[in-house]
């Protein structure tokens, strides 16, 4: 199943039931805008069709906002929901984005291609298995077990996002019994705690998924409070890890060299540290907006991600820790300085992903700020270049279905029904379009 079908399964499903919705005498909500809709399959702000299916990668990208404002349809002639799915593929878009900035991550093995390309094809449970299979061989060098263990933690994590609730919860434990297998085995190997932070992030991803499905359940407090128990063990986690990543504590490194040293261990130190921004800013996400706990935990992210954004200048880094600063500010809801930061990533030099990565999160501060048609504007005009990877035009799509699913409820919301009769039509419209992609 391509990914781009996936993806648009975590979109608002609308049902139309009972509606009275004359699709032929609605005129188009688009007409006029600057580009053309901007869905993979249909034309570009360039017109040229954009093909986007030689570029299936379902594990990577960035934290999606799909679900984090509710997306919920207005009452009347149909209904939006949160289709579970494959909420669970977005769910997986921040993970690689942070494992790519692992040391450890930099040597393409075989086993890394050959369990790539089965996690490409959704072929989650064969990758799961052939990993455990090298594993068990007892002629495994140190290196390829290491390597192994990595792969099974992607693995099992991208099986259990795309699994079934009844089924996920006894997948998520075999990354950890892999994780601990590895450190019986390997107990004074360097790169040890690089496995143990792709562990933590496997675990932030589980509690990324309860608390989503929280939201769709009418009793949530059951998965939101496994959510909380999950990210405060992660937490907890991460900081050990952060305190032996200090000079002179007991990390070795997070790369292959085996010999610790200032500039490895400051690198291990900032993963750790993304990580547990992002714990941080999951387990904001937990508790009601506005809390005292939210704005608590929210602010702990948001001093790891400003701090790591301004150490590391221009790099990769910087501009990931950039944009999750972002987020955290936008449901902090202190959006001018929101914006001032979208400002000044204006002034680098960006390559296509990452222009397209802050024009995502400028939407989805126009979004926040009540400006949905401004984030349509600004997505339809957005060139879609070849070279950007599937995840990150996903990524536009959903956010730009979310806008349009925003002023649809709007308009319902202030009894004009034809403009919402046009809404829903447009966000069934982009639905298929996605669908055919």
């Amino acid at each position: 199943m391509p990914s781009a079908l996936r993806l648009c399964r975590c979109l608002p499903v609308l049902r139309p039931e009972e509606s009275d919705v004359d699709c032929a005498s609605r005129p188009d909500p688009f007409a006029g805008a600057s580009g053309c809709v901007g869905v993979r399959g249909m034309k570009s702000t360039h017109g040229a069709d954009v093909d986007c299916a030689s570029r299936p990668d379902p594990f990577a990208g960035a934290s999606g906002c799909v679900g984090a404002r509710g997306m919920r349809a207005p009452h009347g002639s149909a209904h939006a929901r949160l289709g579970l799915a494959a909420i669970w593929l977005i769910l997986g878009l921040l993970l690689p984005l942070v494992l790519s900035l692992s040391a450890g991550r930099a040597q393409d093995t075989l086993d890394a291609r050959f369990v790539g390309g089965l996690l490409q094809r959704q072929l989650f449970e064969l990758a799961e298995h052939h990993c455990q299979v090298q594993l068990a061989r007892s002629d495994l060098d140190d290196s390829r077990r290491i390597d192994l263990t990595r792969q099974l933690v992607r693995a099992v994590t991208l099986r259990a996002i795309n699994s079934r609730p009844e089924q996920r919860a006894a997948l998520w434990p075999h990354a950890e019994e892999a994780v601990r297998a590895l450190a019986t085995a390997l107990p004074d190997n360097p790169q040890l705690a690089d496995i143990e932070l792709e562990l933590q992030w496997c675990k932030i991803k589980q509690a990324e998924v309860l608390r989503l499905e929280a939201e769709l359940s009418p009793d949530p407090d059951h998965s939101l409070e496994r959510a909380r128990g999950t990210l405060r063990q992660v937490i907890r986690a991460l900081q050990d890890l952060r305190e032996a990543a200090k000079p002179g504590g007991p990390l070795p490194s997070t790369s292959s060299n085996s010999t610790p040293s200032t500039a490895n261990r400051q690198r291990a130190r900032s993963q750790i540290e993304f990580a547990l921004g992002e714990a941080f800013r999951q387990q904001a996400l937990c508790y009601g907006d506005g809390s005292p706990d939210q704005i608590h935990l929210l602010t702990q992210a948001l001093k790891l991600h400003n701090s790591l954004a301004r150490l590391f200048g221009d790099s990769d880094m910087s501009f990931a820790s950039r944009l999750a600063e972002i987020q955290c500010l936008r449901r902090l809801r202190r959006f001018d300085v929101a914006l001032a930061r979208l400002q000044q990533l204006r002034q680098r030099k960006l390559d296509a992903r990452d222009h397209l990565r802050m024009a995502i999160e400028h939407a989805c501060l126009l979004i926040d700020t009540g400006q949905p048609e401004m984030a349509v504007k600004q997505l339809l005009a957005e060139p879609r270049p070849r070279d950007v990877e599937e995840e990150w035009l996903a990524r536009a799509d959903l956010t730009l279905m979310e806008a349009v699913v925003a002023i649809w409820r709007h308009a319902a919301q202030q009894s004009n029904a034809t403009a919402a009769g046009q809404w829903q039509i447009r966000a069934m419209e982009l639905l298929r379009a996605m669908e055919q992609s």
